[in-house]
């Protein structure tokens, strides 16, 4: 370990001399007394490459700020798209009704009856649309209906449908998600749905 952190360092080393050293070169032409630089093409003092110098003074001082300016606008629109975060909602028939059994794969996966993306930090708004009835509320029957197309049952000892719950079990009616109000800082929202009996 010594030896590798010995050869780092030289090599850090000469590699900031050798930038010193390619710094402080100058070219120094030798011709003699009539020595003209404004001829010499490898100068770069005058001549053609004197326009080669102008043209890139300007074209590309020009070109590179209008490219710039371009690129500060992207990037500008990268950054809001970024800042704009996302998360999935996974709305499932019941805490004990998650998953379906796949017979091609012979194993259990996830079965959300809808899912969809939505604005993370901050509420939905409004009850989606496959549970929602004329009245924007949430539809036990719709509800109902959705779980029975993927295959659940309503367990006859709790058949009374209190809502949706980010918590798998709800004992309060303040844990039932309102969808104008509630939202989490989360990549995926997960709710319940909550099913109690009569008593």
């Amino acid at each position: 370990m010594k030896k590798i952190a010995l050869i780092l360092s030289a090599l850090f080393l000469l590699t900031g001399c050798s930038e010193e050293i390619v710094k402080s070169m100058v070219y120094s032409p030798v011709g003699g007394s009539d020595y003209d630089p404004a001829l010499d093409p490898e100068y770069g003092g005058g001549g053609d490459q004197g326009g080669g110098t102008d043209q890139g003074g300007g074209d590309q001082g020009g070109g590179d700020q209008g490219g710039g300016s371009d690129q500060g606008g992207g990037s500008q629109e990268e950054e809001e798209k970024e800042e704009e975060l996302t998360c999935t909602y996974n709305i499932y028939f019941s805490y004990s009704h998650t998953t379906k059994y796949d017979p091609v794969t012979k194993k259990d996966v996830d079965n959300p009856l809808i899912t969809f993306e939505a604005p993370m930090l901050k509420a939905l708004g409004y009850v989606p649309k496959e549970i929602a009835d004329a009245n924007g509320k949430l539809s036990k029957d719709l509800f109902q209906k959705l779980g029975e197309d993927a295959g659940y049952q309503v367990d006859p000892a709790f058949r009374i449908f209190k809502g949706l719950s980010y918590h798998g079990l709800c004992i309060s009616d303040d844990d039932l998600w309102d969808f104008t109000k509630d939202y989490k800082q989360v990549a995926v929202v997960t709710l319940f749905g909550i099913w109690v009996s009569n008593e």
